[in-house]
């Protein structure tokens, strides 16, 4: 029955959680708006209650000044929907952190030397350390997130889609696809370009895939001169949407990974 799997599945969550709360400190979560910290968050939250044991929440929210356009479907502020969570357990403690005052090329100075190579994602580094800085100054031990949670706790489906149809069950197919367009997970295009546009020739498929053609690197520090000379951008389309791909591992890692021109 579908309710044995919620029942073992929350089993096992619960395990997960509790197992990485041995501690000789304070214990502290990094919640945002998101399914997948809120649901750790409220776990641990339940499981150290049975002892009267308290946990932070940490949430980065934007400066008080902050007053750029949002672009439509995310969110700008996930401080009042993590405060939701909080709310919900007496015993956790709710803290609010913006940047202010912090610094981008002092946090890429500071975590350099420890990775040996730039970092993926250098401008969360300024409100990410800020929190775990605070966190280390109010005694914490353990720090938990929900990170990685979109391949497992709020999976979205859409590797379904491609199996199934390599397998040829083409109906079953239509019907996740539905499923998932019903749920707003997928459109109807990126369907087609996980599915049928996938079994066409590169050349065919970047012609008329519009979400290969809408592919570019006007975010990265690359130098426009020298991605022309390498065909960079077809390479790192080929990466996005080629799930077979062979291309070397610098791609990743320069390319899809550091893209906030941490060079």
């Amino acid at each position: 029955r579908d309710e044995e799997y919620i029942e073992a599945f929350l089993e096992i969550f619960d395990e997960a959680v509790r197992c990485r709360l041995r501690t000789t400190g304070g214990v502290a979560m990094e919640l945002s708006a998101g399914l997948d910290s809120g649901a750790v968050a409220a776990t641990a939250a339940r499981l150290l209650a049975a002892s009267g044991a308290m946990i932070a929440a940490y949430t980065a929210v934007p400066c008080a000044e902050f007053s750029g356009i949002v672009p439509q479907g995310l969110i700008g502020d996930e401080g009042p929907y993590a405060a939701e969570v909080a709310a919900l357990y007496p015993n956790m403690r709710h803290i609010l952190v913006d940047a202010s005052g912090s610094d981008m090329l002092r946090e890429l100075e500071r975590i350099f030397p420890l990775l040996d190579l730039p970092h993926a994602a250098a401008l969360n580094n300024v409100w990410g350390n800020l929190i775990l800085d605070r966190a280390a100054a109010n005694g914490v031990k353990v720090m938990l997130n929900g990170a990685l949670g979109n391949f497992a706790f709020s999976y979205n489906g859409e590797d379904l889609l491609r199996e199934t149809f390599r397998r040829g069950r083409w109906l079953a197919m239509l019907g996740q696809a539905w499923r998932l367009r019903r749920m707003g997970i997928t459109s109807g295009r990126n369907a087609a370009s996980l599915t049928v546009f996938g079994v066409l020739p590169w050349a065919l498929r970047r012609r008329i895939d519009p979400l290969i053609r809408n592919v570019d690197l006007g975010w990265s520090a690359i130098r426009p001169d020298r991605a022309r000379e390498l065909d960079t951008v077809d390479q790192f389309r080929r990466h996005l949407f080629t799930y077979t791909s062979k291309l070397p591992r610098l791609m990743a890692t320069d390319f899809q990974q550091n893209q906030y021109g941490d060079y």
